[in-house]
């Protein structure tokens, strides 16, 4: 597995903290002069066609930020940057490489499988898989044709509101419709973190052999999260559920066929091979240390460049993760000024607009101006504000929204 993954249109995938330096660069506060340089060049970079795609991560790490002015300062680089283009969910990615690994094990299918989209737009395309896009709807779920235009002007604006988070003001409201805070959910005791505390010690209960331990993550990242997956697709090809994927067991060996299967699944194989290294060393987990893996286990397959801190590259290029994938690894904002330059040279002029907004309207710098009120004669009475997925199917919850974007 090399570059087969990488999309057409090259992409550099930024850390939090380099988000949060961009943003405090923006405001004229920046830490260190390269955080100048490096925003300027990102921004130039942009504008020549390379793509800074954010992820489920992203959105994870800015919603538990308390105060609201910060998550906006991020929101103001972070918007017009990366145009809220984003990895598509990591289930979506994985179920492709099940598929395809499958295919190489197997032969089945029998045809190798087509490449899937893995940049859109937004959060319910970073969550979902699905770009999701506020539309004017009249009774009867019938969405109402309005200039394109202005559609890409409110999705953009709603998307960029949306990632800066709510006021304090409007926290109440929002509880009343469900809304969680992120750090409360951190806290559960049956979060993703306390899940990898407690089989860090059970295993160093029982400590096994580096190579069993290291098969045993690999089968627990897929059985643990994509079990639905992996059982739909036998049934698909009326395969065995076995032998695709025995249960997780510490001391059950291997057949030849399984850890082939595995092995070609890069993003289980490299958060496992990840994980097993921390474990190994018996470092304590910690929401950063997770999140870090999560994203790169993505990101590192599907882009060309990745940014992270030196401790999340350090364990990356252990188990030589850029090598495999054909991705460069940096932690420097001198480094990312030296590397964009040559993912401009790289920009296809046949590749076009990236996938997302073009789906709405022509193309035109990203929005994050309020955009005017649909007259009365441009809408039938009583249409409201619905998310409406690309495939045109409006979802059920209607959504009131309060930024006057229709006149009715």
């Amino acid at each position: 597995m090399s570059s087969s993954l990488k999309s057409a249109w090259p992409t550099v995938f930024l850390d939090q903290w380099v988000w949060i330096r961009f943003a405090a660069a923006a405001k004229g506060r920046p830490r260190d002069p390269d955080d100048v340089r490096a925003y300027e060049a990102a921004l130039r970079a942009r504008e020549a066609g390379v793509v800074f795609p954010l992820s489920a991560t992203r959105y994870e790490e800015t919603g538990r930020i308390r105060d609201p002015q910060q998550r906006q300062d991020l929101a103001d680089v972070v918007a017009p940057l990366s145009e809220l283009r984003a990895l598509r969910t990591q289930s979506d990615l994985i179920a492709q490489q099940i598929l395809v690994a499958l295919h190489e094990t197997l032969k089945r299918p029998t045809f190798r499988p087509s490449a899937i989209q893995t940049l859109g737009v937004g959060a319910h395309w970073a969550f979902t898989g699905r770009n999701a896009f506020f539309k004017p709807v009249a009774p009867g779920d019938r969405v109402v044709d309005v200039d394109g235009a202005w559609l890409r002007q409110v999705a953009q604006f709603s998307e960029y509101m949306l990632f800066a988070g709510p006021s304090d003001a409007a926290l109440p409201g929002l509880l009343k419709y469900g809304y969680a805070d992120p750090r409360d959910l951190e806290a559960s005791p049956t979060s993703r973190l306390e899940r990898e505390r407690a089989l860090a010690a059970q295993l160093g209960v029982s400590p096994q052999p580096s190579a069993t331990l290291l098969r045993f993550l690999q089968v627990r990242e897929l059985w643990s999260d994509h079990r639905a997956i992996l059982a739909r697709l036998a049934a698909d090809y009326r395969l065995s559920f076995s032998t695709i994927l025995p249960p997780p067991d510490v001391k059950a060996p291997f057949s030849a066929t399984v850890a082939d299967f595995i092995d070609r699944v890069p993003t289980p194989l490299l958060a496992a091979q990840m994980k097993h290294d921390i474990i190994r060393q018996h470092r304590p987990w910690t929401w950063n240390m997770l999140r870090d893996i999560e994203a790169m286990s993505v990101a590192i397959p599907y882009c060309d460049a990745v940014m992270m801190d030196k401790d999340a590259v350090h364990l990356a290029a252990k188990v030589r993760a850029p090598e495999r994938h054909d991705t460069t690894m940096i932690t420097q904002m001198s480094e990312l000024v030296d590397v964009l330059p040559d993912l401009e040279a790289r920009v296809s002029a046949d590749a076009g607009e990236p996938p997302g907004w073009n789906m709405l309207g022509p193309y035109e710098p990203f929005h994050m101006t309020q955009p005017r009120a649909l007259r009365v004669d441009e809408v039938p009475a009583e249409v409201e504000m619905r998310l409406v997925l690309d495939d045109g199917q409006v979802l059920q919850r209607p959504v009131v929204p309060d930024t006057g974007t229709t006149g009715t």
